[in-house]
C-alpha cells in the first residue's frame, strides 16, 4: 500500500477498526485497496497528467514508525 502521506492517519484508523472488529489483516488490506486504489489511481494520474495505461515511477517509502497497523501491512501485503 502506498497511500498519500496525508492519508495515513485515516488509513491507520480504518485498518485498526476493521481488525478490532474481527477482519483478518489480509481482508482489511483488501477492503482498503478496493475502496481506494482505482479512484485514487485515476485521480493521481489525471492530476499528474498521465494517461491510462502509462507507466509512472513510484516514490520513496514513507516513514511508518508512528503507524503500527500500517507497518504490519507493509510491502508484503501489496498486490
Amino acid at each position: 500500500m502506498r497511500p498519500p502521506l496525508r492519508s495515513l492517519r485515516w488509513i491507520e484508523s480504518l485498518l485498526e477498526a476493521m481488525t478490532a472488529a474481527g477482519f483478518s489483516g489480509e481482508d482489511a488490506a483488501t477492503v482498503y485497496r478496493t475502496f481506494s486504489s482505482a479512484p485514487l489511481g485515476l485521480l493521481l494520474g489525471v492530476a499528474g497528467g498521465s494517461q491510462p495505461g502509462e507507466q509512472t515511477t513510484g516514490t520513496a517509502d514513507p516513514d511508518l514508525s508512528t503507524f503500527p497497523v500500517l507497518r504490519r501491512f507493509g510491502p508484503a501485503s501489496e498486490p
